[in-house]
């Protein structure tokens, strides 16, 4: 870890903890590979949560995949697919890890990850439109 790295880290942290989802994006990065601090796979996912949350694409893609190999969360396929199916929804490029996750469950499990799909969407649409309202209030 380079004094440069340490920079970046802390620069980024204050910026990413106001809410920007692909600055809480590139925080998990950070935790994630060690860059500027310390590893820590646990703190990598709440980051990316919170960009996943946001509705941002590459932040679901990541943490679905977090939550199919358990990486700082408890493995959770139904999470796994929920995530993925929300990535994929978004860029057709993430549906081949939406169609490996669904091969490994059974057709019970995958409408379980469908209607957990719905909720996320639901939770990140409202999220998203409190978010809106609060910048449109703060504005005027």
């Amino acid at each position: 870890m380079t004094p440069v790295e340490v920079k970046i880290f802390e620069e980024c942290k204050p910026k990413a903890e106001k809410g920007d989802r692909v600055l809480e994006y590139m925080m998990g990065e950070y935790l994630s590979q060690g860059f500027g601090t310390p590893k820590d796979e646990a703190e990598a996912a709440k980051w990316y949560l919170r960009a996943a949350h946001q509705g941002l694409d590459r932040a679901q893609h990541t943490i679905g995949q977090r939550y199919f190999f358990g990486e700082g969360v408890i493995r959770d396929i139904i999470e796994a697919y929920a995530y993925s199916n929300l990535a994929a929804a978004k860029d057709k490029g993430y549906r081949w890890d939406l169609d490996y996750i669904e091969k490994r469950m059974s057709p019970e499990a995958i409408l379980r990850g469908q209607q957990r799909t719905r909720e996320l969407q639901k939770e990140i649409e409202a999220k998203m439109a409190a978010k809106k309202a609060t910048e449109e209030k703060a504005g005027k």
